[in-house]
């Protein structure tokens, strides 16, 4: 039998390249790097509409003259790949430090799947796993006389419904 993995859980088997059960952040940059260089790619191949390796001002003019000029850094009409790549690299690697301050809560260096899964789905999920018995008072962010877990069938992604009023959804 195959287990599928999804968010977190795929992000965490996917970045845990040594296997020792925990992301380095090394391992957690080189995985956004790496998400980050496929969709630059797939970006710059929608704007380059003549796949010439180059997009001009005619194939995206509905881009500011200033955001087109801060890709074009040699100043020759038109940026590459690689140029916008230049531009967005130092972006990421300011919101990759910004992430990992906000991630790494435990701050020890490294990321627990606990860590990449974010704090409204870990309340779902114990709760799915509870057999949908209501949080604890502390854990309610509404009244709760009516508290589903229950999987939308469009998203795959567990959702919450806690409202007294809320209409029980099956």
């Amino acid at each position: 039998m195959t287990i599928e993995l999804s968010g977190p859980e795929h992000l965490f088997a996917t970045a845990d390249r040594d296997g020792d059960g925990s992301v380095s952040f090394g391992e957690f940059s080189a995985v956004a790097n790496e998400s980050i260089a496929r969709q630059l790619k797939k970006r710059f191949q929608q704007l380059d509409l003549n796949h010439d390796g180059r997009c001009t001002r005619a194939e995206v003019n509905l881009m500011s003259a200033a955001r087109f000029a801060r890709f074009d850094l040699n100043r020759d009409g038109a940026f590459t790949a690689a140029e916008l790549t230049k531009v967005i690299q130092p972006q990421l690697g300011a919101r990759l430090a910004d992430l990992r301050m906000k991630l790494d809560r435990d701050h020890d260096g490294r990321f627990s799947v606990a860590e990449l899964t974010p704090p409204a789905k870990q309340a779902t999920e114990r709760l799915a796993q509870n057999n949908s018995s209501p949080p604890k008072a502390s854990q309610q962010s509404a009244p709760a006389s009516k508290v589903v877990a229950r999987t939308s069938a469009s998203q795959k992604k567990p959702v919450q419904v806690a409202r007294a009023d809320a209409p029980t959804v099956n």
